[in-house]
C-alpha cells in the first residue's frame, strides 16, 4: 500500500520477470478540490439555490468530477446547501451557501454561477469592501479573481476555495441637497450639501457614485469638498459643470453627507440657477435626483427700472406742463409701495423689480374739491382714472401721469369720519415679543402669520401650535425649509401645549403634521 497526498503525482513502471524487459512508466495525476461559498455581498448570508457548475476551461464543457474515492462520478453541477450523492451511492450534505466539487483532475476551469433573482453575478464589490464579512463558520471569505468568473487552475496539493460574492438590489438611497442661501449674488459663495442615507436598516450599500451638476451660473471652489466633515477627493469634467465624488460603502441605515461651497460667477445672469444631484451603489442601487435652487440676483442700476410722474389739476383740456401739481397725494405699487407727491405733484418709485406693475393713486388723499380722471382712455388705465399698468426692463425709465379735475370726491367723502389707526412697530407687526403660550388650547393652529399679513421685511416668523410629542415640518413651495430657520419648540408650565417658530425669507408656506413615533 501506498501513501499519497491529494495533488501528489507518482510514477508507475514494471518489469517482465520471463523477458526481462521494463515497461514504460506511466504518469499518474491525483486528483485536487476546489470549494467555497455563494454569499450576499451587502451582509455575507448564504445564496440560498444558487446554481454552481465547474466547468472544464479546455473544452467549454461541464468537468468530470470524481466523488471522496477517487473513482465515483459526482455531479459536475450542483445547487449550494443541498444533499449530493455520487454513483457510488455516497452521500454529501452541505451547509447553506457551500459548495464542493470533491475531485478534479488537474487543469483550467472555471465556475458558472447562476443566481435566483433579484441577485446578480459578477459582484461589483471588490475584495477590500468584502474584506469584513464572514461566513456562516465565523471564517474570513476568501476573495480571488475566480470569485468574479476568471479561470483558475487546478495544480497544487492543496484545496481550493474560492467564495462567490453575489449583488442584491438595496431597497433604495434617500438624496436630499440644500443651499446655504436662497438667493446670491455675484461673487457669493454659497455652501451646498448633498445627504445620502441607505434605506435598508439590515444591508450595508455598495461603493457610491455621487454625480453633482453645476449650474453654469456657479464654479466650485476646490479646497471646500468634504466628506463627513473631512477633506475627500473629487473629478470634474472638462467644463467643470460635473462633479462626481467617490464614497465608501454605507452601513444598513447609515447616511453620509458632501458638503462643498459654489461661487455665483461674475458674468452670471440673473435668475434661478438650480444644482442637480444623484447617487447610485456598486450594484445598482439608486435614488430620485435632487436639487436645490438659488436666484442669482445682480443689485445695480442696471437690474432694475424705475417709475416717475406727476399729478397735475385742471382736468384733460389744460396742457400739463402748464398745469399746477397736487401736492400730498399717495401713489402706490401694487406690492403696497408707496410715494407721495411732492409741491409740483411729482413721484417716483427707484429700484422696481423688471416686469408688469400697476401704479395706482389714493384717491381719498386728494385735496377737497378734487376727483380724478381719466384723460388717458388706452389700456394701460383699462378705464379707470385712479391706475395704469407699467411695464418694463431693468434700467428702463417708465412714466405714469395722473390727473384731476374740479368735482365731488366720493372717496374723500366717505373716508370724513374714518379713524385713524395707530401704526404699530416693526417689531410688534412681526410677532417679536409676543408671548406664543398665553392663552392657549392644546390643539393644533397656525398661529402667525394671519390671513392677510403683509410683512413688512424679507424675513418672516411663522408661529404653530401642536400637541407636545408632535413635530411640525414646515415646506415652502413644496420643499422643506433650511434647517437653521427654525428657532425651537416651546411648551407652557403645564406641558399640555406647544408652539414650534422659524424665521425665514420665504413668504409662502405650507405645513403637515407628524407624530413621533413611540
Amino acid at each position: 500500500m501506498l501513501s499519497v497526498h491529494p495533488g501528489d503525482s507518482i510514477i508507475l513502471s514494471g518489469t517482465n520477470t520471463s523477458s526481462g524487459q521494463s515497461s514504460q512508466g506511466q504518469d499518474i495525476a491525483i486528483l485536487i478540490d476546489p470549494y467555497g461559498n455563494v454569499f450576499d455581498s451587502g451582509d455575507g448570508s448564504p445564496v440560498a439555490g444558487t446554481r454552481v457548475t465547474l466547468i472544464d476551461a479546455a473544452t467549454g464543457q461541464p468537468a468530470t468530477v470524481f466523488g471522496d474515492d477517487g473513482v465515483s462520478i459526482y455531479p459536475s453541477s450542483m445547487i449550494v446547501g443541498s444533499t449530493i450523492t455520487d454513483s457510488s451511492g455516497a452521500v454529501y450534505k452541505y451547509d447553506a451557501g457551500d459548495y464542493r466539487f470533491p475531485f478534479a483532475r488537474p487543469g483550467t476551469y472555471r465556475l458558472l454561477v447562476e443566481t435566483p433573482a433579484p441577485y446578480t453575478v459578477p459582484s461589483k464589490a471588490s475584495a477590500a469592501e468584502l474584506a469584513g464579512l464572514i461566513d456562516s463558520h465565523g471564517e474570513p471569505f476568501e476573495i480571488v479573481a475566480a470569485s468574479y468568473g476568471a479561470s483558475f487552475i487546478l495544480n497544487s496539493p492543496a484545496p481550493v476555495r474560492i467564495d462567490v460574492p453575489a449583488d442584491r438590489p438595496g431597497i433604495g438611497l434617500t438624496v436630499s441637497k440644500t443651499a446655504s442661501a436662497q438667493q446670491a449674488a455675484p461673487g457669493d459663495a454659497v455652501q451646498y450639501k448633498i445627504d445620502v442615507r441607505n434605506n435598508d436598516p439590515t444591508r450595508s450599500t455598495g461603493a457610491l457614485t455621487i454625480t453633482d451638476l453645476v449650474p453654469v451660473e456657479l464654479r466650485l471652489r476646490k479646497d471646500t469638498v468634504r466628506y463627513k466633515g473631512v477633506k475627500h477627493p473629487f473629478t470634474a469634467s472638462p467644463d467643470g459643470r460635473t462633479l462626481t465624488f467617490m464614497v465608501p460603502a454605507l452601513p444598513g441605515g447609515g447616511s453620509g453627507v458632501i458638503s462643498y461651497l459654489l461661487e455665483v460667477r461674475p458674468d452670471a445672469a440673473p435668475g434661478m440657477a438650480i444644482n442637480r444631484a444623484r447617487a447610485v451603489d456598486a450594484r445598482g442601487t439608486t435614488g430620485p435626483e435632487a436639487d436645490a435652487a438659488v436666484r442669482i440676483v445682480r443689485e445695480s442700476l442696471g437690474d432694475r427700472m424705475t417709475i416717475i410722474g406727476r399729478i397735475t389739476d385742471g382736468g384733460c383740456t389744460v396742457d400739463d406742463k402748464a398745469a399746477n401739481g397736487v401736492v400730498g397725494v399717495r401713489v402706490m405699487l401694487e406690492d403696497g409701495s408707496f410715494a407721495v407727491t411732492d409741491i409740483e405733484g411729482r413721484y417716483h418709485f427707484e429700484g422696481v423689480m423688471p416686469g408688469l406693475h400697476v401704479v395706482q393713486i389714493d384717491p381719498a388723499s386728494l385735496p377737497e374739491g378734487q376727483t380724478p380722471a381719466d384723460c388717458v382712455r388706452n389700456a394701460r388705465s383699462a378705464g379707470s382714472a385712479i391706475s395704469r399698468f407699467v411695464e418694463g426692463q431693468g434700467g428702463a425709465l417708465l412714466r405714469a401721469d395722473f390727473r384731476t379735475t374740479a368735482g365731488e370726491n366720493l372717496a374723500r367723502a366717505s373716508n370724513t369720519h374714518a379713524q385713524r389707526v395707530k401704526p404699530v412697530s416693526d417689531a410688534e407687526a412681526a410677532g417679536a415679543n409676543r408671548d406664543w403660550l398665553a392663552d392657549q388650547t392644546p390643539t393644533i393652529a397656525w398661529l402667525f402669520p394671519d390671513t392677510g399679513f403683509n410683512p413688512r421685511t424679507k424675513a418672516v416668523r411663522v408661529a404653530i401650535r401642536h400637541l407636545p410629542g408632535q413635530t411640525v415640518k414646515l415646506t415652502s413651495n413644496g420643499k422643506p425649509v433650511e434647517p437653521l430657520s427654525f428657532e425651537g419648540t416651546s411648551k407652557n408650565g403645564l406641558g399640555t401645549v406647544a408652539v414650534s417658530l422659524w424665521r425665514d425669507r420665504d413668504r409662502l408656506w405650507r405645513h403637515q403634521f407628524h407624530r413621533r413615533s413611540a
